[in-house]
């Protein structure tokens, strides 16, 4: 997987992701919290999960969240539910189709 490092030394990119601390009255000021974003190749963020500093990020769930968003983009109409994992159940987009994925897991 390649994932640039970056650095951010102008403050520009926590800024525009909205998780710069800038209230004076905040120990943290100046810095930034924890950000995870998703963003596909559009350009469009899929996911966003911001943190404080006082709580650690889960790589297996963003790993998961990443998967989804691969999931939904080869398979259109289906959604990945609350804790879908690669190679679980899906729910198709529709009121009634949706309903076989409900009786499956309520069973």
């Amino acid at each position: 997987m390649n994932i640039p490092v970056i650095e951010d030394p102008s403050h520009a990119i926590s800024k525009h992701f909205q998780v710069l601390v800038e209230d004076p009255a905040d120990g943290m000021v100046g810095k930034a919290v924890r950000g995870t974003f998703i963003i596909d190749p559009k350009g469009i963020i899929r996911s966003a999960t911001i943190n404080d500093d006082q709580i650690g990020r889960s790589v297996d769930e963003t790993l998961r969240l990443l998967e989804a968003c691969v999931y939904a983009d080869e398979h259109g109409g289906e959604v990945c539910p609350m804790g879908w994992k690669k190679g679980g159940k899906t729910i198709v987009a529709d009121p009634i189709k949706s309903k076989e994925y409900f009786a499956a897991v309520n069973a």
